[in-house]
C-alpha cells in the first residue's frame, strides 16, 4: 500500500477502539483519543479499568466491544500488543 492508499483507508474510519485508553489526560492514548474526537470520530475506549472515557462507556477487553469498529489503535507495551494481535477482532 502506498501513503495516498494508506490515508483513504483511514479516512474511512469513523469508529476507533483506543486500547489503554483510560482517562489519564497526560497518556498518548488519551490526546489521540481527542485529536479523534475532534475530527468527528466516535472512541471506544478498551481498557481494563473500563471506565467511561471522554463520555464512552469503557470496555475491559477487545473482545468485550459490540457492534462496529473500524480501526484498533493500541497504546500498550509492544510485548502486551502482540498478544492484542494474536487475539484478533471479534467483527
Amino acid at each position: 500500500m502506498d501513503d495516498e492508499e494508506v490515508r483513504d483507508v483511514l479516512r474511512g474510519c469513523e469508529v476507533w477502539a483506543v486500547i489503554g485508553l483510560g482517562g489519564a489526560p497526560a497518556r498518548p492514548a488519551d490526546r489521540v483519543a481527542r485529536f479523534l474526537r475532534s475530527r468527528g470520530e466516535r472512541i471506544v475506549p478498551v481498557h481494563p479499568s473500563a471506565a467511561t472515557v471522554l463520555g464512552e462507556r469503557g470496555h475491559a477487553s477487545l473482545a468485550e466491544v459490540g457492534g462496529r469498529v473500524d480501526a484498533v489503535d493500541v497504546f500498550r507495551r509492544s510485548e502486551a500488543a502482540a498478544r492484542v494481535r494474536a487475539a484478533g477482532a471479534p467483527w
